[in-house]
């Protein structure tokens, strides 16, 4: 099976239903709950969606939602090496960086949006 990291900003959109990416993170999201694919997320971008959805919701179903969150999504961890390899690169962006080298690790392919669609951040 296909094992992807997704960027968190991704989900959130599906999430918060932003309408520039609607259908798109719908397409996405419905691809990871039928498991088309086995899908992987950094710590830090999981912490990222933790943030936004207890700004919305109840300390129950912001608990409830993460934890159905886990069961489709694994959490790639962040340790030091990843971060020190995500500093040593020439990215601009360091939540890109983390994503790259997290995925390079654990063997994943990296799925965002396509180009022209989103920026790349």
């Amino acid at each position: 099976m296909r094992k992807i990291l997704v960027d968190a900003d991704i989900i959130l959109e599906y999430l918060l239903n932003r309408e520039d990416f609607r259908v798109e993170a719908e397409k996405l999201w419905e691809m990871i709950e039928s498991q088309k694919f086995k899908a992987f997320i950094t710590e830090s971008g999981l912490a990222k969606i933790c943030f936004y959805v207890s700004q919305l919701g109840t300390p129950d179903y912001v608990q409830e939602f993460i934890n159905n969150l886990k069961k489709l999504i694994k959490t790639c961890p962040i340790d030091e090496d990843i971060i020190h390899k995500a500093r040593a690169s020439n990215l601009s962006n360091f939540e890109a960086a983390i994503e790259i080298v997290c995925a390079t690790q654990m063997e994943l392919q990296r799925f965002r949006y396509p180009s022209g669609t989103k920026s790349e951040r």
